[in-house]
């Protein structure tokens, strides 16, 4: 778990320093955060035992596709103003869309993750 952290960080650390701008990349990105960093909760394994699971499942849905909007649009912010160009990589319009996005991927992977405890738990 520790040698992932630390890739994702110098992976992170090499995009922000690359001049790529897609929305793909950074949502890849986005995603990996947000997995690692649930993985990392997951270990506190206390709470977890205590629920459900197809509770746990929409849960950690839920979590991984609203982390995921949250860190690109974080990493969004931080290419921004690291590059400080003239013409930014992201605009502000593609920063606030995609926050505007968050409750339907919140949704999406709630249902995600509910469909896959069905199928997983049963």
């Amino acid at each position: 778990m520790a040698l992932v952290t630390l890739l994702t960080g110098v992976v992170a650390f090499i995009w922000l320093l690359s001049e790529e701008n897609s929305l793909l990349s950074v949502l890849s990105l986005g995603c990996m955060v947000s997995a690692l960093s649930l993985l990392h909760a997951h270990y506190a394994y206390a709470l977890w035992t205590r629920l459900g699971c197809t509770l746990r499942a929409a849960l950690i849905g839920g979590a991984i596709s609203s982390g995921t909007i949250g860190a690109a649009a974080c990493l969004m912010f931080l290419k921004t103003v690291i590059h400080a160009h003239i013409v930014p990589d992201y605009s502000i319009e593609q920063q606030l869309g995609m926050l505007m996005r968050l409750p339907t991927w919140t949704a999406a992977g709630i249902l995600l993750g509910t469909a896959f405890s069905l199928v997983r738990c049963r």
